[in-house]
């Protein structure tokens, strides 16, 4: 949380009170505060399940195996998000070490994380002493412990990885509890632009993941993950880099609604949409020839029309 001064008195309105799982002081807690709200939704309905997000945009849910939340198994559902700006980890309290050399020069956190990106593996993130604010690149992934007020963000993937690491990056963050049978885990959101095709990085970010969907995943026995995508409608609705009013680039549909804004993004979706069936062989690009069909293949193998969308 930024300028959480209502929180923390010892925060300015210049910092940052970290937010965590199941750590440090209990107002910052985000299970403790999860919980408490699912409790009060339980009690007027108990046969309702409560969906939990993990922190950083719902990307990391690390912090459950160690302290799921208390409630009945049977209630209780994770949801992650996934994007292909997803390779960064959020680290309070701690610094990296090893500045590069003609990149000493401290800025904010939106300029170190553009720099970092752009020196590809010469950087392993970077580290703010204070909230946003005095941002450096570093060269060395090694994480110490720093004074107090540092926030460091760690490269965790570098862009078009091994298909191996990416696996574990997620297996890590979430899908241990899929693979552990620990609980359900929903992939509530993931989304491409209309121009993935054109971008190495992230088409090859869509490979990886729709293998981890599929036929690499934790599920891949049972048919796949289940995922929702962002965004379905095709204006943009406002938020962080977005404009109301704007042709929403990810979004499935166009402007008027009338049909898909790329046909490419609906083909790719549509591949999504196919069990990934039992025995189906890991690797991306395995085929889905001869499998069973199932009501998850909503769209995928008929030509698109308006009516087939909205059944």
């Amino acid at each position: 949380f930024c300028n959480a001064t209502s929180l923390d008195a010892s925060v300015d309105a210049t910092g940052c009170a970290e937010m965590t799982w199941a750590s440090g002081p209990s107002s910052l807690q985000w299970r403790r505060a999860a919980t408490r709200a699912a409790r009060a939704v339980l009690k007027e309905k108990p046969s309702l399940m409560v969906s939990f997000s993990g922190l950083e945009y719902s990307t990391d849910l690390r912090g459950v195996k160690k302290h799921p939340v208390d409630l009945p198994r049977e209630s209780v559902v994770y949801e992650a998000h996934e994007y292909s700006w997803s390779r960064y980890s959020r680290w309070a309290e701690s610094a990296l070490r090893g500045q590069i050399e003609g990149h000493a020069e401290a800025g904010t956190d939106d300029e170190a994380k553009a720099l970092c990106d752009s020196l590809g593996g010469a950087c392993a993130g970077w580290t703010c002493e204070r909230g946003l604010e005095g941002c450096t690149v570093r060269s060395d992934g090694l994480l110490l412990e720093g004074s107090g007020q540092e926030v460091t963000q760690r490269k965790e993937l570098e862009g078009c990885d091994p298909w191996p690491r990416y696996e574990d990056k997620l297996d890590t963050w979430w899908g241990y509890l899929l693979r552990e049978n620990i609980a359900p885990v929903f992939l509530s959101e993931f989304g491409f632009s209309h121009s993935f095709e054109s971008d190495p990085s992230e088409s090859c970010w869509l490979r990886r993941l729709s293998t981890y969907i599929q036929e690499g995943g934790p599920l891949a026995e049972e048919g796949g993950l289940d995922w929702a995508y962002w965004q379905f409608g095709g204006v943009q609705e406002g938020g962080t880099s977005r404009v109301a009013g704007e042709t929403e680039s990810f979004g499935v549909l166009n402007r008027c609604w009338t049909a898909p804004a790329s046909a490419a993004q609906m083909g790719a979706l549509q591949s999504l949409m196919k069990p990934a069936g039992k025995g189906r062989p890991k690797g991306e690009g395995a085929s889905n020839a001869g499998k069973p069909k199932s009501s998850r293949t909503l769209l995928a193998d008929r030509p698109w029309k308006p009516e087939t969308l909205f059944q």
